[in-house]
């Protein structure tokens, strides 16, 4: 059942002592269920309701977050902004520029949604762009910097990226490095030591080749350590040829600076390290940083064990792969971008190929909040190549609160992946409230998106696990007692943003363990996975293993997955049927206007086979069982009707004839997909599907049709139009300044 609560929040309040806390409101809402049977038996559920937090936490930061928190465009260019809001369910707010430079002619396409189109306009100079909270007045802000360059003639870099601008905004009150040959620094060893970078800096890395063959390479890596700030952000841009060629980053005999850490999380783990020199610290002391950085526009290739690099400075230690020596083996999980810590970080333009994850970030509450990374964006990158025989490594491993993953192409896995344990997935997520949309992800992936448990970030997100495990009489396991100040209403608050995650508008074909994962990994409990799924307007091609929510842990006895999924396009992998519609144990689903091929899965007729069995469930047949081999709570038998309540033909949609063109996934005249979606009502309304991928041409173009189904509509037939991040023409919809 739904329990929709009333509009009244109390003060919520924790009371008791180490091993039995109290967590109270002066607003309660209790809901009985009581039996039809025997009238005498009853059981009772109580919600504490906790009030909407102020639009500026009681830590000191703003609780709406918008992201990228500063980006740079070219002329004309069309770029994305996204807002999130700590603590209301109502997300919605209002969009302005609210301070651009005289003359500034950039504009907004519209102003209601959660996500902003800003169209840069034709003039230089910095544009604030503000989104005002309809829950609280509170207000968070971003920077789009103009630059005085006009959009570079390709659509797309040679490297499969989005064109990023890397230009020295002389706003900008840090230092600017250029680093190439010829240019002020010949590495980025030698520019100023870590420690001493100060805000505002940027780091500007040239591909100086002229041939447009042979890009320039830079052996090393590097930790970015200190913060920029709101207005003084730190970048590290590549600088390309004049053919769009990025600069590379190669693990392949790597050097760095003697000031980088060692063996804490940086040297041996990614090519770039987010890693401050302070630790440790509760969330009343805010985040450690680094905060407000932007690494972009450059290809990370070979940081993966068959190559090695020479300890920081060259002065021997202990390797992180084992041994002491000056040189050293790359570890199985390196990545191409390394975050072990940071608060607003943009990723964007980059490429990774042969980096065994692209990009780790981490949410690692053994320091408490201090390094509990937040709102992170990647956008426009090509990850591919990744993942190490029989390890944790994905193209994405992400464990962040607040994350916009929004047009990269993911994958195709490495010559190295371990297909048939644990391989790379496309995009693996542990963090709170996702948003991944309009990404291609390739082939040879475990899974193309794994959402499971909170693992390491658990404390901030669920109330049992801040407070202390059942029982326990010390202060080791419960921040609470450590005296951490975040308490009930931010707790509550966290977890509300965990228990929602948005993919819509993605293109992903089959992989080897099953296409979404929407469960637990390691823990059955709170922090597992268990809010809801929204999953619409996506195309999934070469169906096999649709919705998994298996859990090698046990089965959560908290809660269960809901997934909420519409617009799809579910069309078969082989012989025309999908074998696992959803997988091992149980959950709740509902569906609206999904388009599968005829007789693929079976609504209403009964179908018999075994675990694994055919056309629907997992465990179809007579006896079901769940993936521990016990009965499940309730049988996951077919016909799936018997037990979906309200699932019908009006839920899904049926063609006997491919919907979409192959290889470019585009529906052609006459197919059935083409209007016969469903408006989106609820939060995903607030997301509306912008964008879709010109697969021929590696880059997004402007979506015209929304009721269309899946990920492409039908105009993607007529040319190129206005690419998102390509071309500044207006996309559909008008503009407001």
């Amino acid at each position: 059942m739904t329990v929709n609560i009333g509009g009244t929040g109390g003060t919520c309040s924790i009371s008791g002592s180490m091993g039995s806390y109290t967590f109270s409101s002066t607003s309660t809402v209790t809901v009985t269920a009581q039996s039809t049977d025997d009238t005498t038996k009853a059981g009772t559920f109580n919600f504490n309701v906790c009030a909407n937090l102020s639009g500026t936490l009681a830590n000191s930061t703003s609780g709406i977050v918008v992201m990228p928190a500063y980006q740079q465009a070219y002329q004309s260019q069309v770029v994305t902004l996204q807002s999130y809001v700590t603590g209301c369910v109502d997300e919605t707010g209002v969009w302005s520029i609210t301070t651009k430079p005289s003359g500034g002619n950039a504009t907004l396409t519209d102003t209601t949604y959660r996500d902003a189109q800003f169209n840069a306009g034709t003039v230089t100079g910095r544009y604030v762009l503000t989104d005002t909270s309809n829950c609280n007045g509170g207000t968070g802000t971003a920077i789009v910097y103009v630059s005085p360059n006009s959009m570079p003639s390709y659509l797309v870099t040679p490297n499969g990226t989005r064109p990023h601008e890397c230009y020295p905004n002389p706003a900008l009150t840090g230092t600017d490095y250029e680093i190439g040959s010829g240019k002020a620094y010949s590495t980025i060893g030698s520019t100023t030591a870590i420690g001493s970078v100060t805000a505002g800096s940027i780091y500007r890395l040239w591909n100086t080749d002229t041939t447009g063959l042979s890009p320039s390479t830079y052996a090393e890596y590097f930790q970015i350590q200190k913060s920029g700030t709101a207005t003084q952000p730190i970048i590290f841009c590549g600088v390309p040829d004049s053919l769009g060629n990025l600069p590379v980053m190669t693990g392949t005999n790597a050097t760095g600076q003697s000031s980088i850490n060692n063996n804490n999380g940086t040297a041996g783990y990614g090519l770039i390290s987010i890693w401050p020199s302070s630790h440790y610290g509760y969330w009343k002391s805010g985040a450690a940083g680094p905060s407000y950085v932007s690494v972009t526009g450059i290809s990370f290739q070979n940081a993966n064990p068959s190559n090695t690099y020479t300890q920081p400075g060259g002065v021997s230690g202990t390797c992180p792969s084992g041994g002491t020596s000056t040189t050293c083996a790359w570890l199985s999980f390196t990545a191409g971008i390394n975050a072990r810590s940071g608060t607003y970080v943009d990723i964007s333009g980059n490429e990774t190929n042969g980096t065994t994850l692209g990009v780790f970030s981490d949410d690692n509450t053994s320091n408490a909040w201090a390094t509990y990374t937040q709102a992170f964006s990647l956008i426009g990158n090509n990850f591919h190549n990744c993942g190490w025989t029989n390890t944790g490594a994905h193209c994405l491993y992400l464990q962040t609160l607040y994350t916009l993953v929004e047009g990269n192409k993911i994958g195709p896995g490495g010559s190295n992946y371990y297909l048939s344990g644990d391989g790379p997935s496309g995009l693996k997520f542990r963090g709170a409230e996702l948003i991944a949309r309009y990404n291609l992800i390739g082939a040879n992936l475990d899974r193309d998106f794994d959402f499971v448990d909170n693992s390491d970030g658990s404390p901030y997100v669920t109330m049992d696990v801040y407070l202390g495990a059942p029982g326990n009489v010390t202060c080791a396991q419960s921040l609470y007692c450590l005296g951490d100040t975040a308490g009930g209403g931010i707790i509550a608050a966290y977890f509300e943003s965990e228990q929602k995650d948005f993919v819509y508008g993605n293109i992903a074909g089959w992989s080897d363990g099953g296409q979404v994962h929407y469960g637990a990994d390691v823990t059955t409990g709170i922090q597992d996975r268990n809010g809801v799924f929204y999953f619409y307007d996506n195309t999934m091609w070469q169906a096999q293993d649709l919705f998994d929510n298996q859990n090698s842990a046990g089965k959560s006895s908290i809660l269960g997955q809901r997934i909420d999924a519409r617009n799809n396009i579910f069309w078969p992998y082989t012989g025309g049927t999908i074998p696992d519609f959803t997988r091992f144990v149980d959950l709740t689903f509902s569906g609206t206007t999904n388009l599968l091929e005829t007789s693929s899965i079976s609504i209403t007729t009964p179908i018999t086979g075994g675990i694994g069995g055919t056309a629907g469930w997992a465990n179809g047949g007579s006896t079901p069982y769940c993936s521990d081999g016990s009965p499940c709570d309730w049988p996951l038998t077919n016909p799936m009707n018997t037990h979906l309540p309200g699932l019908g033909s009006g839920n899904y949609l049926f063609t006997g004839t491919q919907p979409f063109a192959s290889g470019t996934f585009i529906p052609p005249t006459g197919s059935a997909a083409i209007s016969a979606g469903t408006a989106l009502t609820g939060l995903p309304a607030q997301l509306p599907v912008r964008w879709q991928w010109n697969v021929s041409g590696g880059y997004l173009i402007p979506r015209a049709n929304s009721l269309t189904i899946g990920a492409e509509d039908q105009a993607g037939t007529s040319g190129p139009g206005a690419p998102q991040g390509l071309q500044g023409k207006a996309i559909p919809g008008g503009s407001v300044n």
